[in-house]
């Protein structure tokens, strides 16, 4: 009986051993590993959290096509028979946001709508103008959506009459 014994104890030591093995050379290759990123965070002077970071997947982002805008312009003088027509698309990242967009349209186009109208004739196509306007719409789009949601205003069509 006590032959069986030391029979099984060994046969588990060259078990054990080969498990305590393992193990070592998994926590030394961890530990190379966390050794060539800080040498190379240091040779690059890019921090190591910067370098994690980059590693992250950016969001998706989507694209919501609105439907047409037709808005007469505005002069220095006052309401000109000037119109302005415009498809404009939102760029915004998630597509958990689609029903969110999808339910406050209304207030979204309405949103648009004031920020189309303080445009002037003199000065609708000058690229500052265009560029204030996209500024303005997001900024008020994601005020009355409480949430950062619209990353970009994307105008795909203009005409002016």
């Amino acid at each position: 009986m006590e032959k069986i014994n030391q029979t099984e104890q060994t046969k588990k030591k060259p078990k054990n051993r080969k498990k305590l093995m393992i193990i070592i050379g998994a926590l030394s290759l961890l530990l190379l590993f966390v050794i060539g990123v800080g040498i190379y965070s240091m040779a690059t002077e890019t921090p190591i959290v910067e370098m994690v970071e980059a590693l992250r997947p950016e969001p998706s982002k989507e694209t919501l096509v609105l439907e047409e805008f037709l808005v007469n312009l505005n002069s220095e003088g006052g309401p000109t028979n000037q119109f302005l027509k415009i498809n404009i698309a939102l760029g915004y990242a998630g597509s958990g946001n689609a029903e969110t967009l999808t339910a406050s349209m209304p207030m979204i186009r309405n949103e648009i709508l004031v920020c189309l109208r303080e445009l002037r004739r003199e000065t609708v196509l000058e690229e500052e103008s265009i560029e204030e306007f996209k500024v303005q719409a997001k900024n008020a789009i994601n005020q009355r959506l409480d949430d950062e949601i619209i990353e970009e205003i994307y105008i795909t069509n203009m005409i002016v009459r």
